[in-house]
Order: structure tokens, then sequence, then C-alpha cells
């Protein structure tokens, strides 16, 4: 068990309220920065990252780097708070430093699952007095090795700017690098920068959006997707995640790379599809009787796959560059027991393709403006409505191999991973990131609604997919030795 904190300090601020003179207006949320803010109200939805820091580091090391963080990005030192209308705007506190909590480390391998799973992931961070953002370091007694864990709201941030912030926060300790990054702008909202030619305005786009939207409900009529129940209705308020972390080296997954390639696939492609087997097989645990396969086991599961738009947009967003630019596109996956693989990781990345050959992703956030409720109000309704209406709560975020640091200084980094609050819409929700030789595959599952003996099972069928098809791969090579839970 993780031993208790022994430090927790949460700086006094300004109360939440209406954007008044105690704080400057930034600018009004977009609508996918408000469906995030609106999803929050009612359950956490933060994203979570953690790196191992091995040297010399203390808490007054990590508190100025938090700091040199909000000095940099503007977002991070602003509270969300209604103006007069009841719109959520971001005003600036900027005198409301991010909250650092200090504890020991005692378990190198696990403790970091635990603590954002049992302290982090279902712990809001109070948006209407700000900031939108909160760290943890856990050091060992000798002060030599540490895991540090950032938690920043799903409303200014995707998981490009989760990870440069990680990188900022550990590459800004040293003391020669504080201060060399200029102070960013404040951008605008996603839907602000969808390329001119993608815009609601001109009758071809809407035309597009329309259409996409027909296409997708003649998909359902043909045959209707299923969608994860588990084993309980848990309300919204109630929703909290888990987190099951297994690990591929990255050599096995070079191995799967170069063979996703050779099947005309992606290594998007492959999880997912071996991520669509794993739910399948334990479909007695995750879906509702009346969803379970028939006589030949099979099921249509729609695959939720988060897009990054940065280079879309206009101008392109630099991935350091703090806010939410992604949309998701919708993939109804036809698992059958006697489907070879390959087919199926084909037809995932085939569908993708098409989808984005037709802007769907410029769709859903056109479909965001026009739903999304620009006041918070009967959040509760239109939650339970965009359950009922939405097959899609399997998702997977295939990060990809990031651009981190193996040292700075004297610090050492490893072990980086991505991790997310499910918030109040998804039941499974699978983040992959590949840093420092090794992909990590972290599953996150709904709490209740899934047990954690079902979760650990789904995990590990997951990855034994995975690694199945990397050694497969790997067989005429010197071979893929497997690997777990590191």
């Amino acid at each position: 068990m993780t031993a208790p904190p022994t430090d927790t300090t949460a700086p006094a601020g300004p109360p939440g309220g209406r954007a008044t003179a105690d704080g400057a207006v930034m600018r009004p949320l977009g609508p996918t920065e408000r469906w995030y803010w609106l999803a929050d109200q009612v359950s956490p939805y933060n994203g979570l990252a953690r790196v191992r820091v091995r040297g010399e580091l203390t808490a007054d090391d990590i508190a100025a780097a938090l700091a040199e963080l909000q000095r940099r990005h503007p977002l991070l030192r602003a509270a969300v708070r209604p103006d007069a209308k009841g719109r959520p705007v971001f005003v600036a506190v900027p005198d409301r430093a991010a909250e650092l909590r200090t504890g020991p480390l005692t378990d190198l391998d696990e403790q970091w699952v635990e603590e954002l799973q049992e302290r982090e992931s279902g712990r809001p961070l109070d948006l209407a007095s700000g900031p939108a953002f909160r760290a943890v370091l856990l050091s060992t007694p000798d002060g030599l090795t540490h895991d540090l864990l950032l938690v920043v709201s799903h409303v200014v941030v995707d998981a490009s700017s989760l990870v440069s912030l990680l990188r900022e926060c550990v590459t800004a300790v040293a003391p020669q690098g504080r201060g060399r990054e200029p102070e960013r702008e404040v951008l605008p909202p996603v839907e602000e920068l969808i390329p001119r030619a993608h815009r609601t305005y001109r009758p071809a786009e809407l035309l597009r959006t329309a259409r996409s939207m027909v296409r997708e409900q003649r998909r359902v009529r043909e045959r209707a997707p299923v969608r994860i129940v588990g084993s309980e209705r848990v309300p919204f308020a109630e929703r909290r995640s888990g987190l099951v972390h297994r690990s591929v080296p990255a050599a096995a997954l070079d191995a799967l790379l170069a063979e996703s390639r050779r099947q005309g696939t992606t290594v998007h492609g492959a999880l997912g599809a071996a991520l669509v087997r794993a739910a399948a097989e334990h479909a007695p645990d995750l879906f509702a009787p009346e969803d379970r396969p028939g006589p030949d086991g099979s099921m249509r599961i729609t695959l939720g796959s988060p897009v990054d738009l940065r280079a879309r947009l206009e101008p392109r967003v630099a991935p350091q560059e703090v806010g939410a630019f992604v949309s998701m596109l919708r993939t109804n996956v036809d698992h059958r027991p006697e489907r070879e693989f390959w087919e199926t990781a084909r037809s995932i990345t085939t569908d993708m393709r098409e989808r984005r050959e037709q802007s769907e992703d410029f769709c859903m956030l056109h479909i965001s403006r026009w739903v999304v409720p620009r006041a918070d109000k009967g959040v509760l309704r239109l939650l339970e409505a965009a359950e009922a209406a939405n097959p899609q709560n399997l998702a997977l975020s295939n990060f990809g191999r990031v651009d981190f640091p193996e040292r700075d200084g004297s610090l050492r980094f490893s072990g980086v991973q991505l991790a997310a609050s499910l918030g109040a819409s998804c039941y499974l929700g699978a983040v992959v990131v590949t840093a420092h030789e090794t992909a990590n595959l972290n599953l996150n599952y709904l709490r209740r609604a899934i047990s954690p003996e079902t979760a650990v099972s789904v995990a590990d069928r997951w990855h034994g997919l995975v690694m199945e098809r990397c050694e497969a791969a790997g067989a005429d090579g010197d071979g893929v030795a497997p690997t777990g839970r590191a």
C-alpha cells in the first residue's frame, strides 16, 4: 500500500463566481472546451502524466518549475467562471499558484498507478478558483529517485500539450533552464482555427457535415453497434476511473510497426484490433445480455479514436501550445471470432482514413458547436441524452513515440506515462505512449461498472494479443521477449 503523503499544500485563492473585476477575461470557452467543462461539473475530467526522475530534486525545485510553466502559459494561470449571461470564460488569476503535494516514494513499480487511481484521477480540479492543474512529487528517503505526476484539466490540455508540460516542468528545474521560453499567447479555441475551406459558413461544408451525419445513421441502421454497460449503472456524479498498466519493449513495437506496414495497416489499427477483440472476448462482463454475441460470436463495437488536428489547423498549432486541439473519429468494428487479426486491423485503418478524407473530424467539431449549450444548464440531462444516443464508450488514444529527453544536466528521466480520468461518457479508454525504449499500455476503466478483476483480465488479453503479433513479426529476426507490468 502507498504510504500517506507527508505534505499537502493548496494556496488560498479567490473564490469561484462570476467573472468580474477580480480577474480579466481572457476569452470565452469554445464548444469543445465547454463540453469538457460541462462534463467536469459532474465527474472529474483530468489528463494524467508521470515521469521517473533520478537525481537531486526538491519540492522547491518543482514549485519553481510550476511557477515557470504558469508564466509561460496563460491558461495555466486561469480559472473558468461564468460571465454575466452564465457562459463560461477563462479568467486570469495570476496570484494563485498550482497545488504541489509531496510524499514518500516507497514502491518503485506500482505506487504511481495507485497514486493516480486512488488520489488524483477522481479528485476534481477547482476550475472556478484555478489554476487548472496540480502536481505531485514522490521521493525516496535518499532524495535521489522521484516520481513526478501532473494532473491537468482536459479543458486546457490534450495529449500533446500534456506531454509537453511534463517535459517543460522537468527541464525547467535546472537554473539555466528557467526563463528561456517566452510567454505564449492565448490561442483561440480549436473551432476558430478550422481551415477556411471547412468553415460552416460555406454551403459545401454544411452539406458535407449533413452527409456525414446521414452516413453514420445509415451505418447504425444497417447494424447497430453495442455499447459497454458493465455490471451496474453508475450515476454520473459517482463515476471514477481505475487504471491498469502494461508495457511492451520498444523493439517489439518496432517489429509490430514493420509488420503493420506489410499488412497494409498501422500500429493504431493493430492496437485497436487487439483492444476490440479483448473486449468482445469479455462480453459477459461488459455488454448487456441482449447485446452479447449471437451463435456466430459476431459483434459490432464502436471504437473512438482521438485525432490530433494541430497540423491541419490555420495557423498550425505547435505541440507545446497549451489547449485542446483534438477531435474524435468513431469506427464501427465488426468482430467475428474467426476473422483474421490483420483484416480487422485493416478495417480500422481504412475506416479512419476514409472518415478523415471526408473531413469527419471537422464535422464532429461542427456538431459540437450546434449541440453543446453555452451555459451550465441541464448538464445531467445533456449527458444522459448523449450517452443514450452514442454507442461509443470504448476509446483508444495511441500517442505514439514522444520526444522526451533521457537526461538534462544531472537529472535522468524514464517511465513516461499518460492516462486519463474517463469523465462522464467513457467506460474503457486505452492510452498508449512510447518513450525511453518502452511502449506503455494504460487501460482506464469505469470503476463499479467494471470490476478490477475484469479490467485486469481485459488488459492482460489486450497486452497478450499485442505481444503475439510482436513476437510473430519478430520470428524471422532476433525474436521479441514478452514483458508484462514493468
